[in-house]
């Protein structure tokens, strides 16, 4: 083992990749898989050094945090957008409590996770069709986390048979639909005028504030003014590295909706290992969007404020 030539290795890699990336340019595992034999002989390396899918793994645990919409994103309009967004926070006096985010995310409801591990006396471990049962979920919160607005889910269906009998306004999350499951204009803004704004204001009452922000993504369809809310949106091409929800909290509640998908396969939902569920054809057939529903809603509220 050369240590100081690997680290060498290591050092030089991450610099090209950095210097690459700042210019724009996406890199791929096999770019750095190319270029790690050029940096190797340069550097005196051994001539039995292979850039190898295991070699390529470890170097991208211990140097790199691969991102795919970071690398394209407007890194200058952000900059930008901070300082006036920071001036704007100090003109206005605002604090963490009056300063709110919202974004979208997809959510494959039914998806079960893609690899699984083998036996050692396995040659193949069986396959599955792919679930691509789909729903959006809104999220918005204020910047302390000490107010979440109620999560919306978006679906397909009005009127589910999961849903029969059931009054959808007594639901842990607010319910839209539209025919690919998907946010539009009129949903948001539905969703802002319905459910963010008396929220927000009834929250505000409480905390004896008047005004507040609301930051969000660049988009076509701007919402009407409401009288001492301000919508902030974000230049194109900089989400990635502004949204606030994208900076793991999006990823948190969805780590948590798959946990518990995971223990109702497993255990029946009740952690009882002997009432193990049953297969998972049948599973996924039992599984509702009701089910999804309170799942999703567990989630989001299991995720701590500080996220």
């Amino acid at each position: 083992m050369r240590c100081a030539n690997d680290e060498k290795l290591d050092n030089f890699l991450y610099k090209w990749f950095i210097e690459k990336s700042s210019e724009g340019v996406p890199i791929s595992g096999i770019m750095i898989q190319q270029k790690a034999p050029k940096f190797n002989s340069k550097l005196g390396g051994s001539k039995e050094f292979q850039a190898s899918s295991g070699w390529l793994e470890k170097f991208k645990n211990r140097q790199l945090s691969i991102v795919g919409e970071k690398l394209s994103s407007d890194i200058e309009a952000g900059n930008s957008f901070i300082a006036e967004w920071q001036d704007l926070i100090a003109k206005e006096e605002l604090t963490a409590d009056q300063i709110y985010n919202c974004d979208e995310t997809g959510l494959y409801w039914r998806a079960l996770p893609t690899k699984t591990l083998a036996a050692e006396n396995e040659a193949v471990a069986p396959g599955r069709k792919k679930m691509t049962d789909r729903v959006t979920i809104l999220g918005c919160a204020n910047a302390c986390g000490s107010h979440r607005v109620e999560l919306t889910l978006v679906g397909k269906s009005k009127k589910s048979r999961c849903f029969k009998n059931i009054n959808k306004t007594s639901l842990p999350v607010h319910y839209m639909h539209q025919e690919s499951a998907r946010m539009n204009s009129s949903l948001f803004s539905e969703w802002f005028h319905d459910c963010f704004v008396p929220e927000l204001k009834k929250n505000l009452r409480k905390l004896k504030l008047k005004k507040a922000i609301l930051l969000m993504d660049n988009a076509p369809a701007h919402p009407d003014v409401e009288e001492n809310i301000t919508c902030i949106f974000m230049p194109p091409n900089t989400t990635a590295i502004l949204q606030p929800m994208d900076q793991g909290v999006i990823e948190s509640m969805k780590r948590r909706y798959r946990k518990q998908l995971l223990s109702k396969l497993l255990f029946g939902g009740d952690g009882d290992e002997k009432e193990a569920a049953c297969s998972i054809v049948q599973f996924r057939k039992a599984l509702t969007l009701k089910d999804c529903v309170y799942m999703i809603n567990e989630a989001s509220e299991s995720v701590p404020e500080y996220t």
